[in-house]
């Protein structure tokens, strides 16, 4: 068979599944032969390689089952970096870079440039933090990274992640074995961010088939979905600096309860950011320094 006809049949075979066959099928042909778009195209014609064929075929199978792409090829790219996403950790989503941005963002308003210390809770792959410190390394004498997560998986992932994505960049990075504050106890930090499980566990059972192939523990945020960005937003001024921030990424529709969490516990200048679809994501509040 043509690498033009195994193409086109699996395009065809993904259209039940994908909202994206031909992205889908582009991808795992590349991931298989190293081809891409453009040398699919030009090699259409070419007879592929038997053991690459059945391959390509074998992997075209996973993705019809629902099987998430990222978990097939084992990458995902995100920000400006693409990052090693083994089953297990929750796959990196274009809606989270919001949250990186407004991290910079916030960041490149400190005054002082002399050194600036994030811990980034509920890591995962380390794709926030890890995006973060790639933009701001060039901005502080000295950066510091903090990736924490519970799961031994994102553990090892983001470990992996750190060391191939920020190989020589001036950026200390220190990755934890975490339930998010434990083993912190004194430290002080100029930003938290975190991406946190928020989905209503009555609603974790309904997601499509390939949301529910993520790791449960990445997801399921409790009755209201509040459950870890409450305890977060309760917490993290015991471990921010005056001035620090603190940044969260939340549902859709949990904005305003989780800006009304952040003012409870003391933060000021707090706001919810929409992402590129208009729809609430980010909510980042700065600890002041108490009035005397």
């Amino acid at each position: 068979m043509t690498t033009g006809e195994l193409y086109r049949k699996s395009v065809r075979e993904l259209e039940s599944v994908s909202d994206s066959p031909s992205l889908d099928a582009e991808l795992i042909f590349e991931f298989v032969t190293s081809l891409d778009r453009t040398g699919l195209f030009l090699h259409e014609k070419d007879e592929l390689d038997p053991d690459k064929e059945e391959k390509i075929k074998n992997l075209i199978a996973r993705r019809k089952t629902g099987e998430p792409l990222s978990y097939i090829t084992g990458t995902r790219g995100f920000w400006k970096s693409v990052f090693h996403t083994p089953k297990g950790v929750l796959i990196p989503q274009p809606d989270t870079e919001t949250l990186v941005e407004s991290a910079v963002s916030k960041a490149l308003e400190t005054e002082n440039r002399e050194s600036f210390k994030i811990l980034d809770l509920c890591s995962g792959t380390g794709c926030v933090g890890i995006s973060c410190a790639l933009e701001l390394c060039g901005s502080f004498k000295n950066l510091s990274l903090t990736l924490s997560d519970i799961s031994k998986t994102a553990f090892k992932a983001m470990k992996e992640n750190a060391s191939l994505i920020l190989k020589d960049k001036p950026v200390s990075v220190n990755c934890i074995l975490s339930d998010l504050f434990d083993g912190f106890e004194g430290q002080k930090f100029d930003m938290i961010t975190a991406n946190p499980p928020y989905i209503e566990s009555a609603v974790v059972g309904t997601l499509p088939a390939e949301v529910q192939a993520e790791p449960l523990l990445a997801l399921d945020g409790g009755k209201d979905g509040l459950d870890l960005i409450r305890r977060i937003a309760d917490l993290s001024p015991l471990y921010l600096r005056d001035g620090g921030y603190l940044l969260m990424e939340t549902g859709y529709d949990q904005g305003p309860r989780t800006e009304a969490l952040l003012q409870h516990s003391g933060f000021e200048e707090v706001e919810i950011i929409r992402d590129l679809g208009l729809r609430d994501r980010v909510v980042c509040g700065k600890k002041l320094p108490r009035q005397a």
